[in-house]
């Protein structure tokens, strides 16, 4: 409380996205209530549950994809050292301090790197959980069932520039999976309302 299954949930890492898509360590809270991270509770959790690396586009190798590539080839996972030293880690980052078992918020202080968000959730120097709160509530509207939707966020902007959030995609929640596959290859152009 006063949380309801109602509200909603996101899930945030720091990179791309494969982190929630893996079902890999992120952080999950309700827009509505942004300080009720349960996953955090405790430091022993926090340490367990955080995440401790991410994933990057991998911008040393060739940029042109061809069908042949594997597109995990252009992915890289990185450790947190590499987001601390491009100032990324900034924003969304933590710090587990050994000597006194406990996690801080920010990464000013020595000590192991977590992701929390805590910066943005916390401290709300984006206003992450009120962008998410307003779009779901209006794509349920919208949409007449529960949304899921996937963002990013580019908080590395140059001084002066508002942060940029983007909505990817906006659909509705499914529940359970579809027993038919979808086949969308095979439709006669007559057939389509639309096409992207």
């Amino acid at each position: 409380p006063p949380q309801k299954s109602t509200d909603g949930i996101a899930l945030a890492a720091l990179g791309l996205g494969k982190t929630v898509v893996d079902g890999g360590n992120c952080v999950r809270f309700c827009p509505k209530y942004p300080r009720h991270l349960l996953q955090f509770f405790s430091t022993k959790e926090t340490i367990k549950n955080a995440q401790q690396f991410f994933y990057a586009l991998n911008l040393n190798g060739r940029l042109k994809h061809t069908s042949d590539d594997n597109p995990e080839e252009l992915v890289v996972k990185h450790e947190l050292i590499v987001a601390e030293k491009d100032q990324t880690l900034n924003f969304v980052g933590s710090t587990y301090s050994a000597e006194n078992d406990a996690v801080y918020d920010g990464i000013s202080r020595k000590g192991s790197r977590v992701v929390t968000f805590a910066p943005i959730l916390k401290n709300n120097i984006f206003p992450l959980a009120e962008i998410l709160n307003i779009l779901l509530e209006l794509g349920s509207w919208g949409m007449g069932a529960s949304v899921e939707i996937e963002f990013a966020v580019n908080m590395r902007v140059p001084p002066g520039t508002p942060k940029e959030f983007a909505m990817l995609q906006m659909r509705p929640l499914v529940i359970s999976r579809e027993i038919e596959e979808l086949e969308v290859d095979n439709v006669e152009k007559d057939d389509l309302i639309c096409q992207s």
